[in-house]
């Protein structure tokens, strides 16, 4: 752990973890760390983004001394909680975790490790599983999306086609995650970042609100500035998946999504391909309510579902109102 005492910082770790109703979760989240960063001099930085639950006071019993919970007045977004958060962070390296996650015993201080071991390492990652014991990497461990990946999700070609190629590759499927292998975009689920790369590349777009595609934008930078990330199979956790849902409704979470997926084709694709991923974004809402207005789906909020669906084909006919055309 010399990199924080050699460049002059005060502690080895940072973690960051932005909080959104999510009381459920944080108290596991936050309890466990201390054994995950075993041999490491760490703190704790939780944003909570204006939650209507206890998770802020849950926060700060759960945080212990090395704990400090900032209290925005506004929700934020994921973004925005973590760049409030790096602002006064102290680590030579900023650990973002999300609040239904829970760290293994030692993890912390391998992806340290993992970090230091070459200078062209932005950030490394740990091996999240389900709460079932499943494994998470297809979820957690992505290539960054191209238009073929993201039409074949929109058009239903990875469920009823799921060996075709884009897909295949857009989740990694050729990959053994076991092994120490690179990520192209590793989920901000579970990340460890290098803060001098983070300064360097600046604040996650908080334009991408109120989350989702933010953090597959930062890996894009990220990589385009020829910096890697690390999968590290010694350093494990649990991972909930979906709990900042749970309060959110399906309808607002859609046009978050497919409004963010179009941001980002907005900003890295071309604009022929941005426009073709507009059309199929268009066909993929009017196949989702058809489906859903013949009962095809296991929604218990039908009507909220469909609502959803007419709000995104809404925004992408009228092109999001050119808010999301900007870069």
């Amino acid at each position: 752990m010399s990199e924080a005492r050699t460049r002059g910082e005060e502690i080895d770790v940072s973690v960051v973890v932005v909080t959104w109703n999510s009381a459920r979760w944080i108290g596991a989240c936050l309890d466990a760390l201390d054994a995950a960063c075993e041999h490491v001099e760490w703190e704790l930085l939780v944003v909570d983004n204006a939650s209507s639950d206890e998770s802020a006071s849950m926060a700060e019993r759960h945080a212990g001394d090395r704990g400090r919970v900032i209290r925005s007045g506004t929700n934020r977004g994921f973004a925005g909680g973590v760049n409030l958060a790096v602002e006064s962070a102290r680590g030579a390296h900023v650990l973002l975790l999300n609040p239904d996650c829970v760290l293994d015993p030692g993890s912390v201080a391998r992806l340290v490790d993992a970090c230091q071991a070459d200078a062209a390492i932005a950030g490394a990652a740990p091996v999240l599983r389900g709460v079932d014991g499943t494994s998470q990497t297809r979820f957690q461990f992505r290539r960054l999306p191209t238009l073929g990946a993201l039409a074949a999700e929109l058009l239903f070609l990875d469920k009823v086609a799921p060996w075709n190629p884009a897909t295949a590759r857009y989740r990694s499927r050729d990959v053994d995650f076991a092994k120490p292998v690179d990520a192209e975009q590793p989920a901000f689920a579970a990340l460890l970042l290098r803060s001098r790369v983070v300064r360097r590349e600046g604040p996650l777009d908080e334009r991408f609100h109120p989350a989702w595609f933010d953090d597959v934008d930062y890996c894009r930078r990220l990589r385009g500035d020829g910096y890697r990330f690390v999968v590290v199979p010694g350093a494990t956790g649990v991972h909930a998946s979906g709990a900042s849902l749970e309060t959110m409704r399906r309808g607002a979470f859609a046009v978050a999504w497919y409004g963010n997926m179009s941001r980002y084709a907005a900003k890295w694709f071309t604009p022929s391909e941005a426009e073709a991923l507009r059309w199929a974004i268009l066909a993929g809402m009017v196949l989702r309510i058809l489906a859903t207005a013949i009962g095809l789906g296991r929604f218990d909020d039908r009507r909220e579902v469909m609502r959803g669906w007419i709000n995104v084909f809404t925004g992408a006919w009228r092109r999001w109102d050119a808010g999301s055309r900007s870069s």
